[in-house]
């Protein structure tokens, strides 16, 4: 790869995740401003208050590409087999209730390291966790990695890692994504991060009820699911009226063979 490009996972390019967020406000993002994507979507009860806002000066750009990473890779993995494998179809919650869960879980001293994979994971206790703590451990988890680059030391990181910690030294230098993050930029990401795990978890839910056709679907749905059901119940019925007309056509046809073959057998 071109040692000039942010390092990426498998050295590819993101872009569904990011392209998919131009989706919900274009004008917005066409400067890819984090700040306004924030205010649109992000403020609410318990998070930043607006006398300590202040507009972040990355872009969506800059938050995808130092996302596409083996720790976001595995972040997922492990939300995937903590709670997507027992909730396929559950609906997501929102962000204000995984804001709430946040506020709850960082005034825990005693369980916040849980959140941010400071722990092995057959030594943390999820007896008690609901589904919002599942979103709030891939948020802290994520934000803790970026705090890992920004205050570590590359000889305490792995290999991936390292190459990041260098890039925002080196050609990265005079990118805002690597200036010290405040509360702001820490506010920015973890919606953006939120946003990034919805994705993520609509594509899982799309594709397991794919696979899982007979699956009965709760009454706490994901939307995600609920549309590919719809989806597959419209082609459903496509496929029936397509039956049904070739049917028609075929006893057409053949009523027309019919009357063909009395109409020459008339002639002898």
């Amino acid at each position: 790869m071109n040692e000039r490009r942010h390092p990426t996972l498998d050295d590819e390019t993101p872009k569904f995740f990011w392209e998919a967020l131009e989706t919900d406000i274009a004008d917005t993002l066409r400067y890819q401003e984090a700040s306004l994507y924030f205010k649109v979507f992000g403020w609410v009860d318990n998070g930043i208050t607006p006398s300590k806002w202040r507009d972040v000066l990355w872009t969506i750009t800059d938050f995808a590409y130092f996302y596409h990473c083996p720790e976001s890779r595995d972040a997922f993995a492990r939300f995937r087999y903590d709670y997507l494998y027992q909730h396929p179809l559950e609906a997501s919650p929102s962000w204000q209730e995984v804001v709430n869960a946040m506020d709850r879980v960082v005034t825990d001293p005693e369980h916040l390291p849980d959140y941010l994979n400071l722990r092995r994971a057959h030594e943390i206790d999820k007896s008690t966790w609901v589904k919002e703590d599942y979103w709030v451990a891939y948020i802290l988890r994520l934000l803790q990695y970026r705090k890992k680059i920004e205050k570590g030391h590359p000889a305490d990181m792995d290999e991936f890692e390292a190459r990041v910690y260098y890039y925002s030294r080196t050609v990265g230098y005079e990118n805002p994504f690597y200036y010290e993050w405040d509360a702001s930029d820490r506010w920015a990401a973890a919606y953006l991060l939120y946003a990034k795990l919805s994705y993520e978890r609509d594509l899982f839910s799309a594709n397991y009820l794919e696979e899982h056709p007979e699956e009965a679907l709760p009454e706490d749905v994901h939307p995600a699911a609920r549309d590919v059901v719809e989806e597959r119940e419209e082609r459903e019925r496509e496929r029936r009226e397509q039956a049904r007309a070739n049917f028609r056509n075929h006893l057409i046809n053949r009523h027309h063979l019919q009357a063909t073959l009395r109409y020459v057998l008339s002639w002898h």
